[in-house]
């Protein structure tokens, strides 16, 4: 099985505007090719780059990416704007059988 671990954060378009955390999610799928369409047809073509971590020995692993888009709240006035970045990781998960 495979999961998406999806961070949602947002900014104001204001210079002085931090970063926040308004969501986070978790999207399972049976391949990674699921995910990899799924992505492609939630994010389209907006900018990415690559997401790294690194492990205890100081490697550098590829372990997801960072989606950056324009956002709006259109169902009320004034409408709200802001800029997102949406931070994906995959992860391989295996399911635990008790006997």
């Amino acid at each position: 099985m495979i999961q998406l671990i999806i961070r949602k954060t947002g900014k104001s378009y204001s210079p002085h505007a931090t970063w926040q955390t308004f969501d986070d999610e978790i999207k399972t799928f049976s391949t990674i090719k699921e995910a990899h369409d799924w992505l492609l047809e939630e994010y389209k073509k907006c900018k990415r780059v690559k997401m790294y971590v690194d492990d205890k020995e100081g490697k550098t692993h590829h372990i997801g990416y960072i989606y950056s888009f324009k956002n709006s709240d259109i169902s009320h006035v004034p409408v709200e704007k802001w800029i997102q970045q949406d931070w994906i990781e995959f992860r391989n998960v295996k399911t635990i059988h008790f006997n």
